[in-house]
């Protein structure tokens, strides 16, 4: 694979964080008609309020950079080391409502006029189409008056990305539903959540406080709440509903007043807490032990990461072409012997054998990382089982070696030449040494839990191929609490893969002709989500399945071949032992009689070493795994392609449900491979 070379492009995310603007429409009692004077005076002190919070947003963005990421024993340099050299990115994500929502976006973009370092950039989710979001010329719908549909429309011209749903705006379910759906996207991208509202206000149903505590509670966001009076704002940030009050009389009195630097320092803490790096920051009163294995995390973190980007090579063992070689040939030897030993596997033959579907995905900047990801964990997995394929059958062979010199030594009446003694006893001496110079390098290069790790990281990177043009993004999957220790999400993969999304607009595809993947303007609708869903089952959930299919294959010729490869092995030891015996009883062929009895002796060698590659490999639970994966994944298949007939252009808010259905199902592919991570970080190359 390829290596570091002087003048190279790293591999590196560029710097983003992505908040989410919502607030209330109306102040002060005004009207769709027209505003009133307190009114206006309220949305003043709202943008006042939220110049200040997009400044220490900027502000706190550049700090973060500037952070040390040191641990006890290593400097690793400084934050913004592990981002490409590209202006750090604020992206605001809005649906451009009147009121909050375009004081928000407009303080925004202004402070990014104001600041040489930070680029912030404007993404808009708007929740119908254009004739009723804001409605056409002379038929604008109630929700927008005349300047305000200017403001939309001037917003959305300056916009990175707007994305059009297709929600239903003529009844009053569906104009709610739909106006839901546009929330719940931009609160899927969001890294913190900035609203704007009276606090003395009543709350509506896809209101403003439900939405903030959807976000304290469904997405785990940090909430910046701009509290507006007629004079007056205040600020609060909250992380749990814990956090709030339960009236807004108390919430107005425990907000900070806008000078207050208690709201700044929290608000930079979370910026910072979000953008840094796992296990950078400290806990507070963490025990010793804790302290400890939090450094060691984070200096594994900075070290897989640096093999991502391609700053440091692989372990030289995983580069070395010879070695190489012999792992992937003994690899393949052992799926060569449990294929020709292997009995009927029912399953394939019951199963019918999906149809080809590429492993490859192209979408960018996605694409880039997976091939990435996907070579190392390659790299790495093929030297771990090489390596502990190659040191079972060396243990079999240092214990061949051994009886085979009390062989001569028999033959010979207890003086072996000294070739012998040499031949045989530099070549076990030898082994030996093999032996342990390959668990010494399978414990430092750790190769099983590289593997795991980058395997992890692909498949959190390929869903964002069926999942991306749709504007929706791969959910957390929840792990047992036995394997919370061990927690892929904990990790440098999520990291790593939510600065990905962060830097990317709502909706990515495929580069079109002019070589634009990103493209400024997308209406999700009926058409959009048929598509998405089609090429889902047809390339994503088919690929999965061919690879499952293959794999429980694979898997069941190593179990179940190598199982009768031992039995094989056993009655040949029992046949030996038995022909030993008796010719020793008959006093006959002294020699044979050695000769088989050394066999006898030696074979059982390689039966356990068959046992140790059966369980190293857990060819058993992977066969069975990829079985219940393949089976699952035809019924998600069926399901899709029953959805497909059911979409209709006529529906409404469709496309945002199909997005989250597709969400939904990444969770069944990136669920196994967090399983099959945790599972590798307990295995090891071991002496034979």
């Amino acid at each position: 694979m390829d290596e570091p070379r002087p003048g190279r492009l790293l591999l590196k995310p560029s710097c983003a964080l992505k908040v989410a603007v919502v607030g209330n429409r109306r102040f002060a009692g005004e009207s769709d008609d027209e505003p009133n004077d307190a009114a206006e005076r309220m949305k003043a002190q709202a943008a006042l309020a939220c110049s200040a919070v997009w400044q220490v947003v900027v502000e706190s963005m550049r700090s973060a950079l500037e952070r040390n990421v040191r641990t006890l024993h290593a400097d690793h340099g400084r934050l913004k080391d592990f981002f490409s050299d590209e202006r750090p990115a604020l992206t605001v994500l809005s649906s451009l409502a009147a009121g909050a929502d375009q004081i928000g976006a407009q303080t925004a973009l202004g402070a990014g006029r104001g600041d040489g370092g930070v680029s912030v950039l404007l993404e808009a989710v708007l929740p119908f189409p254009q004739e009723d979001y804001p409605g056409l010329p002379g038929k604008l719908r109630p929700e927008f008056r005349l300047d305000e549909a200017e403001a939309l429309a001037q917003l959305a011209g300056r916009a990175r990305q707007v994305v059009r749903l297709d929600g239903r705006y003529d009844d009053e379910d569906g104009r709610r539903h739909a106006y839901e759906q546009a929330r719940e996207m931009v609160m899927q991208h969001a890294d913190l959540l900035v609203a704007v509202y009276d606090p003395k206000a009543a709350g509506a149903r896809a209101g403003t406080l439900e939405t903030v505590t959807m976000a304290l509670s469904k997405f785990l966001l940090p909430v910046v709440v701009v509290l507006t009076a007629e004079h007056e704002a205040r600020v609060a940030v909250y992380t749990s509903l814990e956090d709030r009050a339960t009236t807004g009389d108390e919430e107005w009195e425990r907000a900070c007043l806008l000078a207050d630097d208690r709201w700044r320092t929290e608000l930079r803490r979370r910026i910072g807490d979000t953008l840094s790096l796992p296990y950078q920051l400290p806990v507070t009163d963490e025990p010793p032990y804790e302290r400890d294995r939090r450094e060691v995390s984070l200096s594994e973190a900075v070290e897989r990461l640096r093999l991502m980007y391609g700053q440091t090579p692989l372990h030289r063992v995983c580069r070395d072409p010879f070695l190489t070689r012999i792992f992937a040939v003994a690899w393949q030897t052992v799926l060569a012997l449990g294929a020709a030993c292997s009995g009927r596997y029912g399953f394939s033959e019951h199963t019918p054998r999906p149809g080809s579907a590429s492993e490859a995905i192209t979408l960018q900047p996605y694409a880039a990382y997976y091939a990435r990801a996907s070579v190392l964990s390659d790299s790495y997995m093929r030297t771990y089982r090489g390596a502990f394929v190659m040191s079972f059958a060396l243990a079999g062979l240092a214990v061949t070696a051994a009886v085979t010199l009390m062989m001569v030594s028999l033959l010979t009446s207890g003086d072996p030449p000294l070739v012998a003694i040499l031949s045989l006893g530099g070549l076990k001496i030898g082994i030996i040494v093999a032996l342990l110079a390959l668990q010494r390098s399978g414990r430092r290069g750790r190769y099983q839990e590289h593997a795991a790790d980058f395997r992890y990281l692909a498949e959190l990177l390929r869903p964002m191929q069926w999942l991306a043009p749709v504007a929706t993004t791969v959910p957390f999957v929840p792990l047992p609490a036995h394997s919370a220790l061990l927690d892929p999400r904990r990790g440098w993969t999520r990291w790593l893969f939510r600065a990905i999304a962060r830097a990317t607009p709502f909706v990515a595809l495929p580069a079109v002709s002019d070589g634009e993947a990103s493209p400024r303007h997308v209406n999700l609708d009926a058409t959009v989500a048929r598509t998405a869903v089609e090429r889902a089952a047809s390339e994503w959930l088919q690929g999965q399945r061919r690879y499952h299919y293959d794999n429980a294959v694979k898997m069941h010729a190593i179990d179940d071949g190598l199982e009768r490869l031992a039995q094989i092995l056993l009655w040949i030891v029992l046949a030996c032992a038995g022909v030993a015996l008796l010719l020793e009883g008959l006093h006959r062929l002294h020699t044979l009689a050695i000769v088989l009895g050394t066999c006898a002796a030696a074979l059982p060698a390689f039966i356990a070493a068959l046992g140790g590659i059966m369980f190293q490999s857990e060819a058993k639970r992977l066969r069975l795994r990829s079985e219940a994966m393949h089976l699952d994944l035809v019924q998600q298949q069926n399901k899709l392609r029953a959805r497909i007939a059911a979409i209709r252009d006529t529906e409404g808010c469709v496309a945002w449900e199909d997005a989250k259905r597709l969400s939904e199902l990444s969770k069944v592919t990136i669920g196994e491979a967090g399983d099959w991570k945790v599972l590798y970080q307990t295995h090891a190359v071991h002496a034979g």
